[in-house]
């Protein structure tokens, strides 16, 4: 597959993708990562269904932005390069990611992004970069997120807003919820879950804080939001 265009390359995961469960084609990318880091990028982004606005599938970006910095073909602004762009992007994504695994591949990934637009002849910006490559960092309540693809902020706080009693009940699946031991009910945790603190624990999924405690199963395990809806 090395030896594809990146379109046929990017063609192909999505192929693929389609035989496959979201979490097959991401465990897929995993696996990829021990030979390839860029290609594992690619087959995950492809697994979360990234495309831009007219359709065109992000994992092509970065598979073209990846070949073009490994030939020297991309022209940087004047005054920057490979190392300053990368700089930027991890000021914009550090702190929104569980681990600095996930924050490295985050940033080459968006580097790819952005050297891939820059090669095409386009005139990218970091956030741009970052919104194709992750969907997009979002600062809420005193914390960065990484958005699901696709959403604007407006859409992730109506998704928060929008979490009732019965929601909560169907996260915890029967189980007590508790706050630094102190057992709280669904009702109670549905009105503090708009102003939590949200952490990474998963795609499209988050830890929950409130008032700086984590929320925890009886078991100790974070209680995980999964976040949907907000149309």
């Amino acid at each position: 597959m090395q030896a594809l265009p990146p379109r046929d390359r990017a063609t192909t995961l999505a192929t693929l993708s389609k035989q496959m469960t979201p979490g097959q084609m991401r465990a897929f990318g995993k696996q990829l990562g021990a030979k390839d880091d860029t290609l594992a990028q690619a087959a995950i982004l492809t697994a979360n269904e990234a495309k831009t606005t007219n359709g065109r599938y992000v994992s092509e970006i970065v598979l073209a932005g990846a070949d073009a910095m490994k030939e020297d073909r991309v022209k940087f602004p004047s005054g920057q390069d490979k190392i300053s762009i990368r700089s930027e992007i991890d000021k914009l994504t550090r702190g929104a990611f569980a681990s600095e695994d996930a924050q490295r591949a985050a940033n080459d990934a968006a580097l790819s992004v952005y050297a891939g637009l820059l090669s095409e002849g386009g005139s990218p910006d970091v956030k741009q970069a970052v919104n194709l490559a992750t969907g997009g960092v979002m600062e809420l309540n005193g914390a960065k997120i990484i958005k699901p693809y696709g959403w604007d902020d407006s859409r992730v706080t109506k998704a928060l807003r929008s979490i009732d009693t019965k929601r909560v009940e169907t996260i915890a699946a029967g189980q007590p919820i508790l706050i630094e031991g102190r057992q709280v009910t669904p009702e109670e945790l549905a009105r503090h879950i708009p102003s939590a603190t949200l952490g990474p624990a998963g795609k499209d999924s988050y830890t929950l804080s409130i008032g700086g405690r984590l929320v925890k199963r009886a078991d100790g395990r974070p209680l995980v939001l999964p976040l949907e809806g907000g149309n």
